[in-house]
């Protein structure tokens, strides 16, 4: 058992460049397949209507691009003089808290000595491995694109094949409601977690300019992408915007307040809103959705961090499906009763042996006549 698991994440990890767009379009896919069955009630073919999702996605993703390049070139502009004023003040720190008398932190002189060394040659080789990895995810962005319209398709009409094609009736009964919880989790989920990213990217953006932070659309926009990957995101996103902080001569408070007043922000939308939103059906525990975001972000890059609590509750739901491994869904999530364990339970209810069965449609008959 050991091995075979072993060898099969050995596999998941070689195979990302494959299974990476494949995760990414059936994601794609659940949340746009709802709004392509509702035009296609309202007479647009399911090609038609696939083909106009998709183009009205990349049509807003190429906008925001576009409008994000601008900010982003002026502030790797600024890069060279913001890291120097880094190594200017933690010069002054170090020789303010290693003085033998008592003075002042304006009164500090920082010698050449005393600033941190940037080994540039390593931040060059850095950005170098960059490129070939932007190559990629343009590929796989080709990629899944392409298989995110022919699941539109026919991902449904194939999954229910499938399922029929399973003899038992009770492992039919629970492929059924796996794949319908799985459905309706992943859909409540992107949805809420969009809109609230969505909600989160205008606060931040309205609260960095309340500050006087420069681009605080474009900071905005990347706190509520990076919003996506829970705990890692939010760090990262102090981290760029105390960096964008830095040196900026609009600023109505201190550098420091920047940061601080974005990461108590995200910790009002982290405690509270998120989970007011999400509901207590999508409940999972905080210690498994961190060893998920680090096991996938590990082995996958960005793409796994951002896939990790998506697969996290497909896990879940499984786990409540399957025959003797329930007690795990509560596991991942902290709430007693599971809706899949619920519906799954009603289901047992519903099946019946074949004895069962005829006596029930004796008595059917019987009431018929």
């Amino acid at each position: 058992m050991i091995v075979a698991c072993a060898g099969t994440v050995a596999l998941l990890v070689a195979a990302r460049a494959v299974v990476l767009p494949l995760l990414f379009a059936a994601l794609i896919a659940l949340a746009l397949c709802p709004l392509v069955y509702r035009l296609k009630r309202r007479g647009v073919p399911a090609p038609l209507s696939a083909a106009l999702l998709l183009g009205a996605l990349m049509a807003m993703t190429a906008v925001g691009i576009s409008a994000m390049s601008g900010p982003l070139s002026r502030y790797a502009s600024r890069a060279p003089a913001a890291i120097e004023v880094v190594r200017t003040e933690i010069g002054r720190w170090s020789r303010y808290l290693s003085a033998s008398k008592p003075m002042r932190l304006e009164e500090v002189k920082v010698r050449a000595a005393d600033k941190p060394k940037i080994d540039t040659d390593r931040l060059m080789k850095a950005a170098g491995v960059l490129l070939p990895r932007l190559r990629d995810a343009t590929v796989g962005t080709g990629v899944t694109l392409v298989l995110t319209y022919f699941m539109l398709l026919g991902g449904r009409p194939a999954l229910r094949t499938a399922i029929a094609l399973i003899r038992s009736p009770v492992s039919r009964r629970r492929a059924l409601c796996w794949s319908s919880t799985v459905q309706e989790q992943l859909t409540h989920y992107l949805l809420a977690v969009a809109a609230i990213n969505t909600c989160f990217g205008i606060a931040t953006a309205a609260l960095l300019a309340a500050l006087g932070v420069p681009s605080a659309i474009f900071w905005g926009a990347v706190a509520g992408l990076l919003n996506f990957v829970p705990f890692l995101g939010a760090i990262l996103s102090t981290a760029l915007i105390a960096f964008a902080s830095i040196g900026a001569e609009t600023l109505n408070v201190p550098p420091l307040i920047v940061p601080l007043a974005f990461f108590a922000l995200h910790i009002a939308e982290a405690e509270f809103v998120t989970p007011t939103a999400l509901g207590r059906a999508l409940t999972l525990n905080p210690l498994f959705m961190i060893i998920a975001v680090l096991v996938f972000g590990t082995a996958w890059g960005i793409g796994g961090a951002f896939l990790a609590v998506p697969l996290l509750i497909v896990a879940k739901v499984s786990f409540a499906v399957l025959p003797g491994v329930s007690g795990w869904s509560q596991v991942l999530g902290r709430r007693r009763q599971d809706l899949a364990a619920a519906r799954l339970v009603s289901t047992a209810r519903q099946s019946t042996t074949p004895h069962q069965a005829l006596t029930q449609s004796g008595r059917r008959l019987r009431n018929t006549r």
